[in-house]
């Protein structure tokens, strides 16, 4: 007969090894397409999002409960023997929420003043959440000629929030969350 304090080692590793390895349905969401150029005042980026709706977010949002991706967008100029300066801090929002009686879904784009996107295409409304578009980062004027920059971005969604008494049983319902890595871009202006 095993003894008490071998069958407690093996709860305790089984216990710790579950506690520390990523769940099967983590999904790994990047950052993709970055392209970062200017118009005449701003300095403009694009970007995607890939891998971003897992089939749970999916079903999640056509049961009627919305969703909200936010992107953090930094600006530093590079200095030698000195920390980077931050030179602009930016969070923008996407959210979308489907009316299960008209069904159609409502995509707010808060860099676009916050304009009100509607659609009764799930890869269009999936789309326009996923993309940022001609978003105008930092004014030009505010960037000094042949110096170093770098941009960083890092996208994650923000946790579902249910009504006040569901709210108590949410450890029960699965993590759809996600949250990118930092990616950074150099560039000179």
């Amino acid at each position: 007969m095993p003894s008490f304090r071998w069958c407690s080692g093996i709860i305790i590793l089984l216990l710790t090894i579950s506690l520390f390895s990523p769940p099967a349905y983590c999904q790994e969401a990047s950052i993709e397409g970055l392209i970062l150029t200017s118009n005449q005042t701003h300095l403009v980026i694009y970007l995607s999002l890939a891998d971003c709706f897992s089939p749970k977010l999916e079903q999640a949002i056509l049961n009627g409960l919305p969703a909200t991706f936010r992107f953090y967008i930094n600006v530093y100029k590079k200095r030698s023997f000195w920390y980077d300066k931050a030179l602009e801090s930016t969070e923008i929002s996407h959210s979308i929420e489907y009316d299960l009686l008209k069904k159609e879904f409502h995509v707010i784009l808060e860099e676009k003043q916050q304009t009100n996107h509607t659609t009764e295409d799930f890869e269009e409304a999936k789309r326009l959440m996923a993309d940022v578009d001609r978003f105008s980062i930092i004014h030009l004027g505010r960037l000094e000629k042949n110096q170093q920059y770098y941009l960083r971005i890092m996208a994650r969604m923000v946790p579902l929030r249910l009504p006040f008494y569901l709210d108590l049983f949410s450890f029960i319902l699965p993590k759809w969350e996600f949250e990118t890595d930092w990616i950074e871009k150099d560039f000179v202006y």
